[in-house]
């Protein structure tokens, strides 16, 4: 078989001497990259002119290219994109041989950011794609693209207005603008519901323990249950051929219960933002919180596998502004932690099955969690100790035996910044 030459990549568009324009003013008028609030509502603005040529929109250090064909977008790219999200697309359309076919091939491997449509085109040119599935594939890594522009703000572009650059596949018919545009402000909305616990369909959800996988009734979940070693939410639903939004609101409500916690996406698509709450909740939020702070409770978790330390820190923190919960099991801590979502933890670091240290690094790794502070309480006073605390994410150090001042001058501490 011929392997695929690496150096056949994409060419840079912003190196060509096409001249970059506002899709609303003439070529003379403007050669430079332009600033943009709504990267949706620029693609509306580009529909209506009905013009032919090449969108690139820029975010840090993230791009999009959008090629545009009068009202309908023939092929889309993000900098972020890979051979592998290649290979799970072509997963979800059962086209094994095509990723044999990319898995055979040495300049593949030694070149994984080889320009997508490039790709796509050699594996039809070689037999392994037919022209529907090449369309079918081109169209997955197009609104693969697209869906983080309904996340964004505050971007720039560039248009390319009838631009020679061409890109090496196209979807047939394409998709209409304003479809796709009213598409992606349906599946925001839909993602909105899920905020409080997923923020990202590039996050990567976990089991707590193997006990949760086994008493599962779910078939999917049994299934995704033998998957979840560390692969996003969007590999998890190509691979068993679902939706991302159905398979978050089947994972949201074990997400919610502690018994699945999801971890930050990987990079590159740690680069991205997170998806962006609903434009309306800051002015309740704002009202709602001026509320609370005049009759606020704060929840406190103890984990100590010391009923007696237990009862002593209840006793100690009896207070009409602390909530106390107990919890004398380390290995239901977890679960336990993310249902309760306490504003300070206080924890033991010599436990049984799973210790302190352990138990703070799993914390750490969870969005519901990781910035809620952690106080190690323990009779362990060296600096190793102490050092070692830090480094799992622990915010301070409460050495036993303690006076009621010293646990109180501490947890203040900590829950008064948390109010700021």
């Amino acid at each position: 078989m011929n392997k695929y030459n690496a150096n056949n990549s994409q060419a840079n568009v912003r190196n060509t001497q096409h001249q970059a324009i506002n899709p609303n003013q003439t070529s003379s008028e403007n050669n430079h990259a332009l600033s943009c609030h709504d990267p949706v509502k620029l693609l509306k603005t580009i529909s209506n002119r009905e013009g032919n040529g090449l969108l690139e929109i820029y975010q840090q250090d993230i791009h999009w290219k959008i090629y545009l064909e009068e009202t309908r977008i023939k092929y889309a790219s993000l900098s972020l994109q890979s051979l592998d999200e290649l290979k799970y697309h072509l997963r979800y359309l059962g086209c094994n041989n095509a990723i044999e076919a990319m898995n055979a091939a040495k300049a593949l491997e030694d070149n994984n950011q080889t320009a997508i449509d490039r790709i796509i085109d050699w594996l039809y040119n070689k037999g392994f794609l037919n022209a529907n599935q090449r369309s079918q594939v081109s169209e997955r890594v197009t609104r693969e693209a697209l869906e983080p522009l309904s996340w964004l703000s505050d971007v720039t572009y560039q248009w390319y207005n009838n631009t020679s650059q061409e890109p090496a596949v196209s979807i047939n018919k394409g998709i209409e603008i304003q479809t796709i545009a009213s598409q992606l402000q349906t599946r925001l909305q839909s993602w909105q519901q899920f905020l409080d616990e997923i923020q990202s369909p590039y996050q990567r959800p976990y089991f707590f323990s193997a006990g949760t996988k086994q008493n599962l009734n779910n078939s999917v979940l049994v299934k995704l249950g033998k998957l979840m070693r560390g692969l996003s939410l969007h590999q998890l639903a190509s691979i068993i051929k679902q939706d991302e939004i159905k398979l978050a609101r089947l994972l949201y409500p074990y997400i919610q219960n502690g018994d699945i916690f999801v971890r930050d996406p990987k990079p590159p698509w740690n680069q991205l933002p997170n998806i962006p709450s609903l434009a309306t909740s800051s002015q309740s939020n704002q009202s709602e919180s001026s509320t609370q702070t005049k009759t606020a409770t704060y929840k406190i978790a103890c984990v100590d596998d010391s009923p007696t330390i237990l009862q002593q820190i209840q006793q100690l923190l009896v207070n009409e502004k602390y909530e106390v919960t107990q919890i004398d099991n380390p290995v239901e801590a977890a679960s336990k932690l993310f249902r309760l979502k306490p504003d300070l933890v206080l924890m033991d670091i010599s436990m049984p099955e799973i210790n302190g240290y352990k138990l703070c690094s799993l914390l750490r790794n969870s969005n519901a969690l990781a910035n809620v502070p952690i106080i190690m309480v323990t009779s362990r006073s060296g600096m190793i100790d102490k050092v070692r605390a830090k480094t799992v994410g622990a915010t301070d150090y409460l050495t036993k035996p303690f006076t009621k001042s010293n646990l109180l001058t501490i947890v203040e501490k900590y829950l008064s910044q948390e109010q700021r």
